[in-house]
């Protein structure tokens, strides 16, 4: 069912309240609701051939993939552009609890930022909400790119006037890792940043796909977490993440490593494929 959801999303821009229907069987798909696809193709295809139908928005899709991965906990490094002090645009570490943002550093110095100015930062979705009403005040030109697989915004700008100078604010995004946390402590949850990817295939029947996966672990305190793998049709994804302790000290030292991902699935020969592993494409014909 969330194959069919995706492909749909892929096709069509669906209105929202058409797109919250599919979240929402999706939700109670997990808890039994129904399990029969015939079903839920009946419903896609009334809702595209409905007269009324309205694509909906890059940044209400985008707004929806977000709250859909429904992350409450993470940390963030942001910073703002603007013309603006240079208190204001330096660099952060923000960390979000229950929605909240719970702290902020200087990324360079490491100093906490004082209490009084954590409201000039915002979270995910006060981001979402800097953006809707950049759109309600019909601002001049509005850029924003969207992380593909989260949804999130993690860069943009808004020109508010087109014939006013200095009055353009833009953010920036990094390093976005998820708050998970267990009998030893708090961790960080991030993905393995690629440095390359290459596939070795034997053409057998099944035909067999392995990926060699070249990475970095960017300190000493970080290690190889967890290897998911999903599929799309023709399209795999491999999704490669690590883990630290969040509070830990650790030296700055990358550990270069080579992980070896044998792909699931039958691969029919005559086809042609694309391999995504955390945002790195690689595509292969068999």
């Amino acid at each position: 069912m969330a194959v069919a959801i995706r492909i749909l999303l892929r096709k069509f821009r669906v209105k929202r309240p058409a797109y919250l229907l599919f979240i929402c069987i999706f939700q109670l798909a997990i808890i039994s609701c129904t399990t029969n696809e015939e079903e839920i193709s009946k419903i896609i295809k009334e809702t595209v051939e409905n007269p009324n139908f309205i694509p909906l928005s890059e940044f209400e899709i985008n707004k929806s993939r977000w709250q859909a991965s429904n992350l409450n906990n993470y940390q963030f490094d942001f910073r703002w552009i603007c013309f603006c002090e240079h208190d204001y645009i330096s660099p952060v570490t923000i960390t979000v609890e229950d929605g909240t943002i719970n702290n902020a550093i200087y990324t360079e110095t490491q100093i906490p930022v004082q209490v009084n100015k954590l409201d000039r930062y915002k979270t995910i979705d006060g981001l979402f909400s800097f953006i809707q009403d950049a759109y309600d005040k019909n601002a001049y030109q509005i850029s924003i790119n969207y992380d593909p697989h989260d949804g999130y915004p993690f860069e943009g700008s808004v020109d508010y006037v087109e014939m006013m100078v200095d009055e353009e604010k833009g953010f920036e995004i990094s390093n976005l890792m998820k708050l998970e946390s267990d009998e030893n402590g708090i961790w960080l949850i991030g993905k393995l940043p690629i440095n390359g990817i290459s596939l070795q295939i034997t053409k057998s029947i099944p035909a067999l796909v392995n990926v060699t996966v070249k990475g970095y672990l960017s300190d000493s305190c970080t290690e190889l977490y967890q290897i998911k793998q999903s599929r799309e049709e023709n399209l795999v994804t491999v999704e490669i993440t690590t883990r630290r302790p969040k509070d830990a000290f650790c030296a700055q030292v990358i550990t270069e490593i080579t992980e070896s991902i044998r792909l699931e699935g039958n691969f029919p020969i005559g086809q042609n494929y694309k391999l995504i592993v955390n945002g790195a494409e690689k595509r292969f014909d068999l």
